[in-house]
């Protein structure tokens, strides 16, 4: 059993730490609200404080772990009550209370696997989350349904891809990755290898490339790359010298008369 920090991204990830999509962080930002209904049955209940104690150290842990979020080792192996105990010195005890009213509130997802799903067949426990997506188990792909954890590997994997000096926006390209891959279903290496070649093209190339996720908004997989050769109305070779130029030139002729 593998547990997950929900909606890690939109309430964990700031600008910051979106510049490094992958990887340990030796801080987190948390959100400050102390009137949400989940916060209020978390503290109400019994050993409310105890548990929100808890919480806090789970989201520290998970921003330490190797996909963020997911507490699980290098290997996908879940983290144990007993390893989580190791790690922040609270007491196993305190864990095994709190994690079931925090699955409860819906703060944490549980994967019943004793390794974090690789999207191959395996059964994702969602109960706690239905409510935020009206998907039935027959919209999702037969062969090969997307998780949390693969969508999240799979989005990082292709931005790594992405050649450094194109790589810009990367919280709104792994929002609408997380769409495209985990709700629509399109294949993740596809649309990785449409990427990659784009970047490779004269378009790809110029001053006046796509950011990445502007592919995505235009489904660059679903385009011809010979499109990619010359776009209409520009020439990818030009370059932003040569609009300065243009500009200059102009005001030149401005000036004279």
């Amino acid at each position: 059993m593998t547990w997950m920090v929900a909606d890690w991204e939109s309430n964990f990830e700031i600008a910051q730490s979106r510049r490094r999509p992958t990887g340990r962080m030796s801080w987190v930002a948390m959100p400050t609200r102390h009137d949400s209904r989940g916060y209020r049955r978390l503290i109400r209940g019994d050993g409310g404080v105890q548990h929100f104690a808890a919480w806090v150290a789970i989201v520290q842990v998970a921003a330490r772990c190797h996909l963020r979020g997911v507490l699980a080792d290098d290997r996908g192996i879940g983290l144990t009550v007993s390893d989580l105990e190791a790690m922040t010195d609270i007491p196993a005890a305190v864990f095994d209370t709190a994690i079931p009213v925090l699955i409860d509130i819906g703060w944490l997802v549980v994967s019943r696997s004793d390794r974090a799903p690789t999207g191959v067949g395996e059964e994702y426990d969602y109960k706690t989350r239905q409510d935020r997506t009206d998907k039935t188990e027959q919209d999702r792909t037969a062969s090969s349904p997307a998780t949390p954890y693969s969508t999240r590997v799979g989005c990082n994997e292709a931005w790594g891809k992405i050649p450094k000096n194109r790589q810009t926006g990367v919280g709104r390209f792994r929002q609408l990755w997380a769409t495209i891959v985990g709700d629509d279903g399109v294949d993740p290496d596809t649309i990785t290898a449409a990427i990659v070649a784009y970047y490779l093209s004269p378009d790809g190339l110029s001053n006046y490339y796509r950011t990445p996720h502007r592919l995505l908004e235009d489904r660059v997989w679903e385009e011809n790359p010979a499109a990619w050769e010359r776009q209409e109305g520009r020439s990818t070779t030009a370059t932003i010298g040569d609009a300065d130029a243009a500009f200059d030139q102009a005001q030149h002729k401005e000036t004279k008369v």
